[in-house]
């Protein structure tokens, strides 16, 4: 078995990490540095190296396509998470609203009336600051009013500009600046106290060892209060770093940290390996020291989780979720996941190839990802034990509220037992979403030393 040694396995979404160079094949001559020719045989080996279908990339020379034209021209039918990007090249980033502007919408038709509605708000972003809120009714987006017709382009177009001005149903006006908006990982935290039940309630809106501490400060918040069951909601959680996963599993979950965490299967070449929680957490980040034990000795040890889900949730969010359900008990609520049941790995491009053009940083998926039980192969998604939407009702309320669809499900199921239709029918969604302003940019999983 082959591993991607002296590559580590450090998950990351955002970081450009390992740079490696393989000698392109005799019958195409090395091209000068710094050409597109030059960038796409370096493409080609990393390629023919790692990717997890490399025995189905097409073969054929290399030419002067752009880069980013070229990759995308390697990837197999299926593949629809492989990226690739180049260094203070903003056409090749992917922008969302969240990061540019602060704040996602959706549009939704219900009763035959549009609705254009604020899903999120990014904490301490100009757009909190301003004053918008989750549940906010946009009225008008840079002065004109959004339709099913123009909404896309609309958004698009506002992502190029260095300002958005809103207009709200409460008849106040909001201008956004544009900005790099980097999203803390803990949104918002929270007791809630039910009858015999203290739930405490935790948002994670992806996963990074930025947000570490916040974690850490949360889970001694609730051993402290003596909680009885966790809500743990990672509804638009786009994934990050699977060594931040080990983190929370260690910290949460009653597990063991030499117990099996994942296994990744990835091509020929790279064969299976197998990692525990810690050997998965000793991949952490340079400037993080975590080990197993510390947070072992901090963890609230909880035999089961209540995991709260859209389709927006994904990668190292839904590994978190297959991959601690051999060891405790998962309550899933909430919609079916995105479906990115694979890791990627960033393989930057080296300066003998780059001349003095900027670097291009690659992103293929390498590895398929498997719990203990050898069960994995979600693509299509994990589906929740409870289908729920959060646009059930609405206005929407903010993230821990007990008047939240989701959070009102977990308490209604907890203190009231005997309600078992409530327990066990699907709530079905009153309106139609119509459109996303997240394009689902996730957070890949990334293989890296």
């Amino acid at each position: 078995m082959k591993s991607l040694s002296p590559l580590r396995l450090t998950f990351i979404l955002f970081t450009f990490a390992a740079s490696l160079f393989t000698a392109c094949k005799k019958e195409d001559a090395p091209a000068p540095a710094g050409t597109n020719k030059a960038i796409n045989q370096w493409i080609m080996s990393q390629m023919k190296q790692y990717y997890y279908w490399s025995n189905q990339i097409p073969s054929g020379k290399t030419d002067e396509t752009s880069p980013d034209i070229y990759f995308k021209s390697l990837l197999v039918p299926q593949d629809h998470f492989s990226s690739i990007l180049q260094t203070k090249n903003t056409d090749t980033y992917g922008n969302t609203l969240a990061n540019t502007f602060g704040f996602d919408f959706i549009q939704i038709s219900q009763n035959g009336t549009i609705h254009h509605i604020v899903s999120q708000v990014v904490p301490y972003s100009q757009a909190q600051q301003s004053g918008l809120s989750r549940g906010d009714t946009i009225t008008t987006w840079n002065d004109q009013l959004l339709t099913p017709a123009n909404v896309s382009d609309l958004t698009q177009e506002a992502l190029g500009r260095n300002t958005l001005r809103l207009t709200l149903h409460s008849g106040k006006t909001l201008q956004l600046a544009s900005a790099y908006i980097a999203q803390p990982v803990v949104y918002t935290q929270r007791i809630i106290q039910q009858q015999n039940n203290i739930y405490g309630y935790l948002y994670l809106s992806h996963f990074d060892f930025s947000g570490a501490y916040d974690v850490i400060r949360a889970v001694d918040d609730f051993r402290q209060k003596k909680i009885t069951d966790l809500i743990l909601d990672m509804r638009y959680n786009a994934g990050g770093q699977v060594s931040f996963a080990a983190f929370c599993s260690l910290l949460l979950a009653k597990v063991q940290a030499n117990d099996i965490f994942l296994m990744y299967q990835g091509n020929a070449s790279l064969g299976v390996q197998r990692m525990s929680f810690a050997q998965s957490l000793s991949r952490q980040p340079d400037g993080y020291s975590f080990t197993a034990e510390d947070l072992h000795s901090k963890s609230l040890q909880l035999s089961k989780i209540y995991i709260l889900s859209t389709s927006y949730t994904a990668s190292a969010a839904e590994l978190l979720i297959n991959n601690l359900s051999p060891y405790i008990e998962i309550i899933h609520i909430g919609e079916t996941t995105m479906g990115k049941d694979m890791a990627s790995v960033t393989l930057t491009s080296p300066d003998n190839i780059n001349g003095s053009a900027e670097s291009w940083h690659i992103l293929p998926l390498v590895y398929k990802l498997y719990n203990k039980n050898n069960k994995g192969d979600y693509n299509a998604g994990l589906i929740p034990q409870f289908n729920l939407s959060e646009h059930s009702s609405l206005p929407l309320y903010p993230f821990g509220s007990e008047q939240d669809p989701y959070v009102a499900f977990v308490l209604s199921r907890t203190s009231s037992s005997r309600n078992t239709s409530l327990q066990k029918a699907a709530i079905s969604l009153e309106g139609q979403v119509l459109y996303h302003s997240d394009p689902k940019q996730h957070k890949p999983l990334i293989l890296s030393e």
